[in-house]
């Protein structure tokens, strides 16, 4: 192929400095171990100028995050969307993949399965960062008009995971595992002892089933079961560059669920503040566990030659 015509990876950065040092340090990864792909960072602005010459080569275009500004005029594109919690689990759930039994409450009278058990997890279905995430009675959960803001209320059958809520994320980039953490509630919070263990006193359960709160404490793992299902859950969305899977295990059954893939995109952790002061909190290296910024620069690569256009 001649010179003019090598295939190009456009890396689109649209956070902070920190991000765009990271997405430089892959961007010469793919050129240092893949000669052949040219490989550039910019910032998600309009480049009027800059585009034109992009679109000499066959492209793709990477953006973590939904594209803004930046409208490439050649080229294949593989960004983040913003879709609600019921599209990502239709989407599983098309593709096979285990997740705990869920329904969507989209208006008055819509009901909750009887078979879900006493308790089930209630969630917005348009939220993130376990917003308003909490166990509550199945027989008091109903929809309401405050749901509308967030396209609904979101119900699922309750896994239990230990007397402290704990769950697995997987970062994936093209299906590729880049990292895989394991966060458990602090042992400071209130206790569920067993799968149903709420007081009597405790009319709505009320508890808050998130792991990765500030106060969690976090450590890598190489769980084969929970990495192998991060892939599978992946190959559901072949079109979204990098996806966060979080998987629950039930601590009885040991079986593993999928909750959620985060498809927005803000979770390159390698280099996010919040990514950053999670690694130092925990003593934990993301890009140092499986090598991840060289498996992203290899997925990229491979990818940018199969898709580039």
């Amino acid at each position: 192929m001649p010179p003019t015509m090598a295939p190009q990876l456009v890396l689109v950065s649209r956070g902070r400095e920190s991000q765009r040092h990271s997405f430089e340090q892959v961007a010469r990864l793919v050129e240092l171990e893949s000669p052949g792909v040219r490989a550039r960072v910019i910032c998600d602005r309009p480049h009027r100028r800059r585009r034109l010459l992009l679109a000499l080569h066959p492209t793709l275009v990477v953006s973590p995050v939904p594209l803004v500004r930046f409208q490439p005029l050649r080229g294949a594109v593989a960004q983040g969307v913003r879709r609600d919690k019921s599209w990502e689990l239709e989407r599983l759930d098309a593709a096979g993949v285990p997740l705990p039994r869920w329904t969507l409450l989209r208006g008055p009278g819509d009901p909750v399965p009887r078979d879900f058990g006493p308790y089930v997890v209630a969630k917005p279905n348009h939220g993130f960062r376990g917003h308003l995430v909490r166990i509550v009675r199945s027989n008091r959960v109903s929809w309401k008009p405050k749901h509308e803001a967030h396209e609904g209320l979101l119900v699922q059958e309750f896994v239990y995971t230990g007397p402290w809520p704990r769950s697995y994320r997987v970062s994936t980039l093209f299906g590729e595992v880049l990292y895989a953490c394991v966060s458990e509630a602090s042992h400071a919070r209130r206790a569920l002892a067993s799968r149903w263990g709420f007081s009597s006193g405790e009319q709505g359960g009320g508890l808050s089933l998130v792991a990765t709160a500030r106060d969690a404490t976090v450590t890598l793992t190489d769980d084969p079961e929970v990495l192998a299902l991060a892939r599978r859950a992946a190959k559901a969305f072949p079109e979204i560059p990098l996806l966060a899977v979080d998987v629950v295990r039930d601590v009885e059954t040991g079986r593993c669920f999928v909750l959620e893939v985060n498809p927005r995109g803000r979770t390159w952790y390698f280099a996010t503040r919040r990514g950053r002061a999670l690694q130092a909190s925990n003593g934990i290296d993301f890009a140092a566990q499986f090598d991840g910024l060289r498996i992203a620069a290899r997925t990229l690569a491979a990818e940018t030659r199969r898709r580039a256009r």
